[in-house]
């Protein structure tokens, strides 16, 4: 299998384990340690917090929305405020020709995953990032300042292939009015975010989703 299938095999074991028994999901984190562990056959291509290429400030301030060159700047120049910083995606899988490029290297940890300005994560119009892939595990309270920003984040990224972004929820705790309207949100996220992020939205309910897409 290559990196895409991989992924996707993880991704929908992943699934069928939250709906079979979602008690054994406590916080994002469990979701990420089985998610790597799925991804084994990647070996070392498969990389949990990766640092983005482009620096954010998260705080949208002001805006209404999060605005390229407001909020996402590349990694240096003239215009690009020091007080922003490089993010993360929660896994990134590289592209197998960077990671070999670099990887005999005796500084290869700092070519390959460093946040500092001048490493190779600052290669301008080389996708050396094959996958990302965003989680979000909502359990109660939508926080849709975070979601907004972790789609805004892998829509800025020039230097990812295929981006992906998984939200979790449980319906637990929760009303009917407000699960409503956070899947009624999930999913005009979804609409926009269409044709340039697969977003995956996987709940109780997940059979319904389909009648709020």
């Amino acid at each position: 299998m290559n990196s895409e299938e991989i992924v996707q095999n993880a991704t929908d074991k992943l699934k069928e384990d939250f709906k079979r028994n979602r008690d054994c999901f406590f916080n994002e984190h469990d979701l990420h340690h089985v998610f790597f562990c799925k991804l084994s056959q990647l070996g070392n291509l498969a990389r949990p917090e990766y640092p983005t290429r482009r620096r954010f400030f998260v705080d949208k301030e002001d805006s209404n929305e999060y605005i390229s060159g407001k909020h996402s700047f590349p990694p240096r120049g003239e215009n690009v405020p020091k007080s922003s910083r490089r993010g993360h995606y929660d896994f990134a899988i590289l592209d197998e020709e960077f990671y070999l490029e670099f990887k005999g290297l005796s500084d290869r940890f700092e070519r390959l995953s460093s946040k500092n300005v001048d490493t190779n994560l600052d290669q301008e119009g080389r996708k050396y990032v094959d996958i990302a892939i965003e989680f979000k595990y909502i359990t109660g309270q939508c926080q849709r300042e975070n979601i907004e920003f972790c789609l805004f984040k892998l829509k800025e990224a020039e230097e990812v292939r295929k981006k992906i972004f998984l939200v979790f929820i449980r319906k637990e705790g929760m009303n009917s009015e407000r699960y409503q309207k956070i899947i009624n949100f999930l999913n005009r996220m979804k609409e926009e975010s269409k044709g340039e992020i697969d977003m995956e939205i996987i709940g109780p309910d997940d059979d319904r989703q389909v009648l709020f897409s």
